[in-house]
């Protein structure tokens, strides 16, 4: 996804050999996992954010705890608080 300001959202292959979901802004890129003050109780990781609109919020697919071998995924709905 590509919101009106150039931030691009989507995915890119960790360094633990997963998929995360990432945002790139300003040149860098940021892991939506590691920008988060913390998981949301039952998720495992962000796995691909799909958008972004004007007010920041990001659509990011989530990987749930209580799959096995990532199977269970959600939608989830970001919402910055900068």
């Amino acid at each position: 996804g590509l919101d009106d300001l150039g931030r691009v959202v989507g995915a890119a292959r960790g360094a633990d050999g997963a998929v995360h979901a990432v945002l790139w802004t300003d040149g860098a890129i940021v892991a939506l996992d590691d920008a988060l003050a913390g998981l949301p109780t039952g998720v495992r990781y962000l796995s691909a954010a799909v958008g972004i609109d004007g007010a920041r919020r990001i659509a990011a697919e989530a990987v749930m705890a209580s799959g096995v071998d990532d199977e269970v995924r959600r939608i989830a709905i970001l919402t910055p608080i900068w």
